[in-house]
């Protein structure tokens, strides 16, 4: 069974990576605008970065995304300082602004807004890559698991014989020490204000006698509007348990976690992380609370590292048949 946990371990790392890698933001600044400007001609506008987007621009595989920040200052009318609220709201206008200025200039890209304190605007930037040579490149990953999984097949009747064998020769065996189910809830990941995941799954494992491999994976079939663009998120989860008894039992796993706009598949955040916590089995339904230590990245701040919580809720569909 080393093979079977190697193929799991392979397809995990390989779904993980390939997405991300896939695309890779670039940011910097069109910065240096005048208090309330959203002039490109404005004379303290950084002329060198505007002419480095400028040439960039010219390729027509750039994709690229342009959030305005304002000056964040407090606004006068009638030589009196407006509400606070409504100072708020001029700024985020004038941010705005300044994203739409550039998309005007080139006719094309995404425009939101970023409460980073620059008078400027924040250019983030992909180029889609050849996606020919990544398909073929899938296709033999692809051929290269089917072999392997057939040979794990093989080896599996292999066992079922061996396992008949001793069962003739008075050994003790049981159906029940080789299990697969499926499985489909829900799961969620929270850090307090740094951020949460929360999405539909479907899931597999394996139980060989008390243990198990369990790999589940989801994406949100709805969306949030924001000014950027409709966000989704999605994950993806591997783990073992150990099983106390047939209700009870310890997990330990890796996850990957995006946010991420549905028209571009930019991720706006992302999270890789641990968890270990337990497993609770009523039978239908499954329990799967568990602590993680993950590393959080967004595109408004550094990559840090959070304590968090998880919790699965699940069905499985396995007895949910046999009722």
């Amino acid at each position: 069974m080393k093979k079977l946990t190697h193929i799991l371990i392979s397809t995990l790392v390989f779904v993980l990576f390939s997405t991300v890698s896939a695309q890779t933001p670039r940011v910097f600044w069109i910065k240096a605008f005048s208090p309330g400007s959203s002039d490109l001609n404005d004379p303290q506008v950084d002329k060198a970065a505007l002419a480095m987007l400028d040439e960039l621009m010219q390729d027509l595989k750039i994709e690229v995304t342009f959030l305005g920040a304002a000056d964040n200052k407090s606004w006068k009318m009638k030589g009196e300082y407006v509400h606070k609220d409504i100072s708020e709201a001029w700024n985020d206008a004038k941010s705005l602004s300044r994203a739409r200025a550039l998309r005007a200039r080139y006719g094309r890209g995404n425009v939101g807004i970023t409460h980073e304190s620059i008078a400027g605007v924040k250019v983030i930037w992909t180029k889609n890559e050849n996606y020919i040579t990544k398909l073929n490149q899938l296709e033999k990953e692809n051929e290269h698991l089917r072999h392997e999984i057939s040979e794990v097949k093989s080896d599996l009747k292999d066992l079922a014989h061996e396992a008949g064998t001793n069962g003739k020769n008075g050994h003790t065996t049981s159906e029940s020490n080789l299990n697969v189910s499926l499985q489909a809830g829900l799961w969620t990941w929270q850090t307090g204000s740094n951020g949460g995941i929360l999405s539909p799954y479907l899931a597999s494992s394996i139980t060989i006698r008390n243990a198990s491999f369990h790999i589940r994976g989801g994406v949100t079939p709805w969306h949030a509007s924001t000014r950027q663009g409709n966000k989704s998120e999605s994950f993806i989860y591997f783990g073992a348990r150990y099983l106390k008894s047939d209700n009870f039992g310890f997990t330990l796993g890796v996850y990957r976690g995006w946010e991420f706009f549905t028209t571009t598949d930019d991720w706006l955040f992302k999270t890789t992380g641990i968890s270990a916590g337990v497993v609770i089995n009523k039978g239908i339904i499954e329990l799967n609370p568990a602590l993680t230590f993950a590393n959080l990245s967004s595109l408004d701040y550094e990559s840090k590292w959070r304590f968090g919580v998880t919790l699965g809720v699940g069905l499985n569909i396995k007895n949910i048949l046999s009722k």
